[in-house]
């Protein structure tokens, strides 16, 4: 557990600026809520075991998937927006975490489940893959995988590639609460508690149906 405890412990308090900060503090700070500021931890922690989209984590938290096509699978999002109607997530089975090593049989595959969500009834939406080295990216997980958005119509909804300095959900922003949910986890009894069997139950997403 030293990485990703290191790498917050050694954080100023004052936000020094995205380029002083590495990959794990910026995966972190992408986080809206505790519970899931607790799961991308973990899951930077301890992938095998923690990564939301590998085997252990599906089974623990009882996920199953919509449909499967090859090496990729259709889940629902676990952390919805309140101006969608529907979010979606085309995710790999395989721990990827570089778009190259993804080769031809993965984007058929991708096609294919895209396709599902399509004849499911979509009537419109966005397709969003973020990769490569979060500082130029608004991603929260480290494994590869597109989001499949339905807004809410006229609800202005406005899914972020990268956030802007200052400003609404800017990175100032997103540091001051990073620094919040560290102290709500010191509060609640540190690391220890974060990978307790209480502490995973009390902040994973609830099972989906």
């Amino acid at each position: 557990m030293k990485n990703v405890l290191m790498a917050v412990l050694a954080l100023p308090k004052e936000y020094p600026g995205l380029d002083a900060l590495n990959s794990t503090t910026v995966y972190l700070m992408g986080c809206m809520s505790f519970g899931q500021f607790c799961c991308t931890w973990r899951s930077l922690e301890d992938p095998a075991r923690f990564c939301p989209f590998c085997p252990t984590e599906l089974a623990r938290r009882g996920r199953a998937p919509l449909s499967c096509v090859g090496e990729w699978m259709l889940l629902e999002n676990e952390f919805p927006r309140t101006d969608t109607e529907q979010m979606l997530l085309i995710v790999p089975h395989r721990h990827v975490i570089n778009v190259r090593d993804l080769n031809g049989s993965d984007w058929r595959s991708i096609g294919v489940l895209f396709d599902y969500y399509e004849i499911g009834g979509s009537t419109g939406g966005g397709l969003l893959m973020r990769f490569g080295d979060p500082r130029n990216h608004a991603g929260t997980i480290d494994h590869l995988h597109l989001n499949v958005v339905r807004p809410l119509r006229e609800s202005g909804c406005s899914l972020p590639l990268a956030k802007n300095v200052e400003g609404h959900y800017g990175h100032k922003e997103d540091y001051e609460r990073l620094h919040k949910f560290v102290s709500e986890i010191r509060d609640r009894g540190g690391v220890e508690w974060l990978f307790s069997d209480e502490g995973i139950v009390e902040t994973q997403p609830s099972v989906m149906k």
